[in-house]
């Protein structure tokens, strides 16, 4: 055997390790790059299903809030199980979680008390992912401009809430089934757009977006609310001194009414809303609102309903098949809501039904109702002065109703029956 020069050895050890080095380096690259993909993102994989621990959502996010750029979190795995809250999103440049073409099931059943994921980080964009069993919400966002796209959420406390902090946020083309509310909007949030998303079967409401007390910011908020579809909601939409408008939606089969709105700056227009157990729209102490060129139809109690307030315009409706019509309860006198140009039939009540207002009434088409075209009542209190209803009638068409003429009479306030003891 050739003896081995130890002296050239270690003449050329610093030049072997060097070669090692940079093949180590090389490897050690490979290695990152499952985890990290720098360029302008920070790439991250979830490679586990597990609550914690290397590949998981947990420290994926911790990776994300310590990047010094946009962060992506990517998933490599179809399940995510969690049993404790997760950090919140933080990172000041934005975080994408992207499932790619999957759906990825985050089942929070086990996890009491938090909210599933809190996004504190402008710019984050959500999309793909299916969230269930949250006992919070299963997203909170207190950040602008997140969007969140083709999100399934199901069986939580609440789907998706905006809550102080954010701000220009889409939510489209999502899927909430099951929850207690869908939507929560809690407070002023301008610039929210909600479309073409699927609400369906929710204990409250499908969308509850409200605010305490009316204000300038609240009036102008321009919330968005377009082409989603409503079924089996006990409210579909519940809007309350927010600035809004409603437009194009199909809402179904309500357990309580489709849709209930207070305060200023509401505009629905373009809806169908259909074969709720109650109401179709309830407009309570609205002001200035607008409900235009709806379709309503099949509603238990009332098609729309319009009570205190005042200067709501319910017009260009098509209102048919319904208990009461169009109802106005109330108003103020000075400034009027107005009921004019809407097609009304077939009701198996009254078309047009007013107590203790003096709404305008004009250029409306009552057509072919089971009982009254119109009915005017004086509101008699239990105590205090009668409020008499005196509308203003002009150009209305009234054909073949049980009663065509306009029924004049007085709706009195009984005293509730005391309870009897067992």
């Amino acid at each position: 055997m050739p003896r081995v020069d130890t002296r050239k050895v270690w003449r050329l050890w610093p030049v072997l390790m060097l070669g090692l080095l940079a093949l180590s380096g090389r490897w050690l690259a490979l290695g990152r790059s499952a985890l990290f993909d720098v360029t302008d993102r920070t790439r991250i994989l979830v490679t586990t299903p597990n609550d914690a621990g290397p590949g998981s959502l947990r420290e994926a996010i911790f990776a994300a809030d310590r990047a010094d750029r946009a962060a992506t979190i990517v998933f490599r795995t179809p399940r995510v199980v969690l049993t404790t809250a997760l950090p919140p999103l933080v990172n000041p440049h934005g975080v994408h979680l992207d499932s790619g073409s999957n759906e990825i099931d985050i089942d929070a059943r086990a996890q009491t008390g938090d909210s599933v994921i809190e996004i504190r980080s402008p710019g984050t964009v959500v999309e793909g992912l299916r969230i269930r069993g949250a006992s919070g919400a299963a997203l909170l966002i207190r950040a602008p401009r997140v969007q969140v796209r083709r999100v399934t959420i199901t069986e939580s406390s609440d789907g998706v809430t905006l809550a102080d902090g954010s701000s220009d946020v889409l939510v489209e083309n999502s899927q909430f089934e099951g929850n207690g509310t869908g939507l929560v909007v809690d407070g002023v949030v301008p610039g929210v757009v909600v479309r073409n998303n699927r609400f369906a079967r929710h204990e409250h409401a499908a969308i509850r977006a409200l605010t305490a007390a009316p204000s300038a910011a609240a009036t102008s908020a321009g919330l968005l609310i377009r082409a989603n579809t409503f079924d089996e909601d006990r409210v579909s939409l519940v809007l309350i001194h927010l600035g809004a408008r409603v437009e194009l939606n199909s809402f179904r089969r309500a357990r309580e009414s489709a849709m209930f709105l207070m305060g200023r700056g509401i505009t629905v227009r373009g809806n169908r809303m259909r074969d709720s157990a109650g109401i179709g729209i309830f407009a309570d102490d609205t002001e200035d609102a607008l409900i235009e060129d709806n379709e309503v139809d099949h509603h238990a109690a009332v098609g729309v309903l319009v009570r205190s307030g005042s200067g709501t315009v319910a017009q260009n409706n098509r209102v048919y098949g319904n208990g009461y019509g169009i109802a106005i309860v109330f108003g103020d006198g000075a400034r009027p809501h107005v009921v004019r140009g809407n097609l009304l039939i077939g009701q198996t009540q009254d078309a047009l039904y007013v107590v203790g207002g003096s709404p305008l009434i004009q250029g409306n088409r009552a057509l072919r109702n089971r009982v009254a075209a119109m009915r005017i009542l004086e509101f008699v209190p239990l105590s205090g002065p009668r409020l008499p209803s005196v509308p203003h009638l002009a150009d209305n068409v009234f054909l073949d109703n049980l009663l065509n003429a306009p029924v004049y009479g007085q709706y009195v306030v009984s005293r509730p029956e005391p309870e009897r003891r067992q």
